[in-house]
């Protein structure tokens, strides 16, 4: 009865790896790095999967497969067949009997299966992991490996079939559990993000807000010199005193006009919020000049210069 408690160790270990594989990914979350970490953190998990061999009655040599099905169902078939180089490696360096067979039957075939449920989506975590994926796949490799076995020696005893359902029991459990902890993960994060883009976005526009808009341009601002414009709806005020704020929320009169000020830097060493300034001035003497205008700083500074004169 011992030797079924062994899956279920090697499973448990499984899930404990892939938990810290999650947190070790929310800490490095640019593409760059999880193009290395995926398979990386893969094959060294099949590798520890491959260090606990089942017993031999139970018909499987471990659990190495495990990995590769998340690697192929999330990043698909590159990552996942990256995925498969450790393990492949450590096969020959172990001298493990019939290394070929093991690798194309436990590595090479779950990562081809399980990259046909692949979605882009998985990967960035926008969207939920079906489980009846996980299922599905577990039973493709199950079939397969039956159908293996069956050819190899012309005939399954129930004791054999028995054995790999119990297995398949295991792996699906132990694969299920992995995909509601993803699932937990990328909702987290999913929820995080739509926190920080509420305050960071205006209600009506979805454009920036103050908040998120400084940073933006002050580093657009070191980069190269450019211009701003602050834009202004003209009687609008009237139009929210007649019909109410929520109305004017919702519409803008048809014709509307507008007025604008435009403000452009000199160079990248100018001040941002000098430049708010000197837009909003401009702004306002459109409105002084009749509204349904534009004006450029530049044209107030010159003014003041001839008045001046």
């Amino acid at each position: 009865m011992n030797e079924y408690l062994v899956p279920l160790t090697s499973a448990c270990t499984l899930v404990t790896l892939n938990y810290v594989a999650m947190k070790l990914r929310g800490k490095m979350l640019t593409d760059s790095f999880e193009q290395l970490l995926a398979p990386l953190l893969t094959g060294l998990a099949c590798i520890i999967m491959m260090l606990e061999p089942l017993p031999e009655p139970l018909g499987l040599i471990d659990l190495r497969s495990l990995p590769i099905f998340m690697a192929g169902l999330r990043y698909g078939l590159p990552i996942a067949l990256l995925s498969t180089v450790l393990p492949t490696g450590f096969s020959f360096i172990s001298h493990e009997s019939h290394a070929w067979f093991n690798i194309a039957q436990d590595l090479l075939a779950p990562a081809l299966i399980s990259s046909f449920f692949h979605n882009k989506e998985y990967r960035y975590g926008f969207l939920d992991i079906p489980i009846r994926h996980g299922l599905q796949i577990c039973t493709y490799v199950f079939l397969m490996r039956l159908l293996i076995h069956g050819i190899s020696i012309s005939r399954l005893s129930w004791v054999y079939v028995g054995d790999q359902l119990f297995m398949l029991a295991i792996m699906s459990a132990a694969f299920i559990t992995i995909i509601i902890m993803v699932n937990d993960e990328d909702k987290s994060w999913r929820m995080q993000r739509q926190m920080e883009l509420q305050a960071n976005q205006d209600n009506l526009t979805k454009l920036p807000n103050l908040r998120s808009f400084m940073p933006i341009a002050s580093n657009a601002l070191l980069k190269r010199k450019m211009s701003i414009m602050m834009i202004d709806l003209d009687n609008f005020k009237q139009y929210n005193d007649l019909f109410g704020h929520l109305e004017g929320d919702q519409s803008v009169p048809k014709p509307v006009s507008i007025s604008i000020g435009i403000s452009t830097a000199e160079s990248t060493q100018t001040e941002l919020t000098q430049m708010i300034y000197e837009a909003d001035q401009a702004l306002y003497e459109s409105k002084h000049q009749g509204k349904n205008r534009f004006t450029h700083f530049i044209e107030i500074q010159a003014q003041n210069q001839k008045m001046n004169a």
